[in-house]
């Protein structure tokens, strides 16, 4: 089985992943898989591409692998990766309410992944999609483009400031 990477760098003018919706609902009983991985890494170059189409990257490198299957599946040096990535986007544009800090020191053997890793891992990802997917709705708040309104409207309209 062929494991990609990719780097997604500036100059993206479209999304070139589609949303995959999320499981943020993870209790003890739910078993994580290869597929739970790939949507995560889908879900965060489909959040990439939206920061890049609304102006909030310049200069980002974001490292996305794909491929994983039943018989490979790597794990703590990728978990540092995707965390590390998610963490970056979240960095470079707003931390939404609700969003939990990343932990990006996975060590082999010390640090246990459960339910609530992935449900932060899916949730922060989330979190970020959803806000952007409403920024054109909310560029209205002052009458002016976005880009003339500026941040703390959308800050204000969001996050209740």
């Amino acid at each position: 089985m062929m494991v990609f990477y990719r780097v997604l760098a500036l100059g993206r003018w479209g999304v070139s992943v589609a949303w995959i919706t999320p499981k943020i609902d993870w209790d003890s009983t739910d078993r994580y898989n290869f597929a739970d991985l790939n949507r995560v890494e889908n879900n965060t170059e489909y959040v990439y591409d939206l920061l890049v189409l609304r102006g909030y990257i310049s200069e980002l490198l974001v490292f996305i692998k794909s491929g994983r299957s039943i018989t490979y599946l790597e794990f703590y040096d990728s978990m540092n990766r995707i965390e590390s990535n998610i963490e970056k986007l979240g960095d470079s544009f707003f931390l939404p309410d609700g969003w939990e800090p990343m932990n990006t020191n996975w060590v082999s053997g010390e640090t246990p992944f459960d339910y609530q890793v992935a449900n932060r891992l899916e949730n922060n990802l989330y979190l970020l999609e959803d806000l952007l997917r409403r920024i054109p709705q909310l560029s209205t708040i002052c009458g002016d483009p976005l880009s003339i309104c500026g941040m703390s409207a959308v800050t204000a309209k969001i996050g209740g400031l």
